[in-house]
């Protein structure tokens, strides 16, 4: 006889059945020991994991005992046909612990995973009206985002947490993505939710606020900008950010047009020396090339987002050599490196935007494209500006890049990774390896990668991360120094590593130091800590790391916004887990030191 299929559903109040017929998991004890185990399914959890999750600091001296007695009645409860010893098909032991093993299918967290993956890389490969579709399946699974039940059960849980972030994710995914394809009606319900389940996060406010507009509610979304504005100020001491300012000012000026220097008349050339000169080369970037031509030509923001030195800039330069035909009135670039504040980026937009005015019924309607690159210490002012820019009565498209999003409520974004390493010591055909070698050749002539050096340069790939602009540096040195030297440099101090005899070139500190500067107390004092952990983690090491000094939930607010700023990226199959590139947490490492030795010295 078949056994019946056993069917979980863990995305609100905790339902199990077998087959037609629901199962009564019994007392509280005994159904939270499930649910720890349902909240990981397919996993192993150890026996102790077990203990804490149950019982919280207050273990009984007997929690072993009544832990293996609730473990017997689950099975008996889930396989009542099946003789007792062999009551091992569902929950499984392991050597530390216990694992519920049921069909991925029938379990509702899983089909919410699958179904968001897929939705993220439909998104990836253009096809939003699908990637809208799948989100909305997917938390259409969910009976009770806050997750209350759990709560009770597993007091203080990170998965819990954990898992009623992934809903927050995907809900602002949704909500998002709902905007981009002009279905405000379809995502205002859950936009609403969203907002009232995170009052203070001002992207969820803009959103809702955006959505309120476009389905014709204005006043009811200027009442509301006014609470959130108190709220903000009441809780946290701060004004509302350019995202909340943005979606204001075109509330109460829904006709305002950018003023006229800025938005100038038509016909006005930019000289080839207001272009920047992007370093860089770009290799092994084609589907990069296609995905950001696509998001030029179906978005007016697009923001290219990435950890220091992947080629952002690179990128960008190819797709707007691509694209350059397009935009009849030119391209206007600045680079944000050297530009202070808000107020000297306006003034720079207004230098190379100013034209003469020769028909005024045409100023603000130039077709250019203003690329905004390396905007990540003044992504609020750089936001402000993106939104002046593209106001209706404008025809302009403006194309960024940055280390994290300017999260405007139009902006598509495109995720840029390091180059893929070489998959052992021999693989001397990984993207990686070959642009070092032509980097490498530039200084050493008749460079080639073989059978006698690619080990070393495997090494230095690996320990550059794969990042173009760090194995640039890193070959430079190859004009007086050997493979093994340059590998070995990784090894002092990030200060001292730039090409040799360029002093004028930020230093490879001076390059990630741009990111540290933009980051909270609490987001600097996590990630002074990070070299602490493997180099790839999941939130719970990250909450024993910080404990007690930030709450679980506030270590995963902390993480979800140091992925947002590249200074984490999500590993690969295993998206709930956190990467840190190896340069980072030696960063992280050196910012320890400093700490700690300014803490003696004080």
């Amino acid at each position: 006889m078949t056994a019946a299929v056993v069917r979980l559903k863990i995305l609100g109040p905790l339902q199990v059945s077998r087959g037609v017929t629901p199962v009564d998991l019994g007392p509280t004890k005994q159904k939270a020991v499930f649910a720890a185990l349902a909240l990981q399914p397919g996993r192993g959890v150890a026996a102790s994991e077990l203990q804490e999750a149950v019982w919280g600091e207050r273990v009984p001296a007997r929690s072993r005992e009544l832990l293996h007695t609730y473990i017997a009645r689950l099975r008996q409860l889930l396989e009542p046909e099946t003789p007792p010893r062999a009551r091992t098909n569902v929950i499984v032991s392991t050597p530390t612990g216990y694992a519920l093993r049921i069909e991925p299918r029938a379990v509702d967290l899983c089909v919410f995973r699958e179904l968001v993956e897929r939705a993220r890389q439909r998104l990836a490969e253009g096809h939003t009206h699908r990637a809208l579709r799948l989100l909305r399946h997917a938390l259409h699974l969910w009976r009770d985002p806050a997750l209350s039940e759990l709560t009770v059960l597993l007091r203080q849980s990170v998965e819990v947490e954990a898992l009623r972030l992934s809903w927050s994710d995907a809900a602002r995914d949704y909500v998002a993505l709902g905007l981009r394809v002009g279905r405000p009606g379809e995502v205002r319900d859950l936009a609403a939710q969203l907002a009232t389940r995170e009052p203070l996060d001002e992207q969820v406010q803009a959103h809702y606020l955006t959505v309120l507009e476009r389905t014709g509610q204005r006043s009811l979304a200027l009442g509301r900008f006014a609470a959130v504005r108190d709220a903000l100020h009441r809780e946290l001491g701060v004004e509302p950010g350019p995202a909340l300012q943005a979606v204001h000012r075109r509330l109460v000026e829904p006709h305002w047009a950018p003023p006229a220097q800025v938005g100038s008349c038509a016909g006005v050339s930019v000289a080839p020396a207001e272009v920047a000169q992007w370093p860089g080369e770009l290799l092994h970037r084609d589907e990069d090339v296609r995905a950001l031509t696509s998001l030029m030509r179906a978005h007016r923001l697009v923001t290219v987002v990435g950890p220091p030195g992947c080629g952002k800039s690179a990128l960008a330069r190819a797709v707007v050599d691509e694209l350059r035909d397009r935009f009849a009135d030119g391209v206007v670039t600045v680079d944000v490196t050297g530009v202070a504040d808000r107020a000297h980026l306006r003034a720079r937009m207004i230098d190379l935007l100013a034209g003469p005015p020769s028909d005024p019924s045409r100023c603000g309607l130039r077709q250019m494209l203003v690329v905004l690159d390396n905007a990540e210490h003044l992504v609020d002012a750089c936001a402000l500006l993106a939104d002046t820019l593209l106001r209706d009565q404008n025809r302009l498209t403006v194309l960024v890049t940055s280390r994290e999003p300017l999260n405007l409520p139009h902006e598509a974004i495109r995720r840029l990774w390091p180059l893929a390493l070489p998959d052992g010591d021999t693989d001397a055909g990984a993207p990686a390896v070959d642009l070092f070698a032509r980097y490498a050749a530039r200084v050493h002539t008749g460079f080639r990668v073989g059978a006698d050096n690619v080990g070393l340069v495997a090494q230095i790939c690996r320990r550059a991360d794969g990042l173009p602009l760090v194995l640039g540096y890193a070959a430079a040195h190859l004009a007086d120094d050997s493979l093994a030297g340059v590998s070995r440099r990784f090894d002092g101090p990030l200060t001292w590593f730039r090409p040799p005899g360029e002093e004028s070139r930020p230093s490879l500190r001076a390059l990630l130091d741009r990111s540290v500067r933009t980051l909270t107390p609490a987001e600097r004092w996590l990630f002074a800590r990070l070299g602490a952990l493997p180099p790839v983690f999941d939130l719970t090491e990250a909450v024993r790391l910080a404990e007690p000094y930030l709450r679980p939930a506030e270590v995963a607010r902390v993480l979800a916004r140091l992925r947002e700023k590249s200074l984490l990226q999500p590993e690969r199959g295993a998206p709930s887990r956190h990467r840190c590139l190896a340069l980072v947490r030696r960063l992280s490492t050196e910012l320890l030191a400093e700490e700690t030795t300014g803490a003696q010295l004080a």
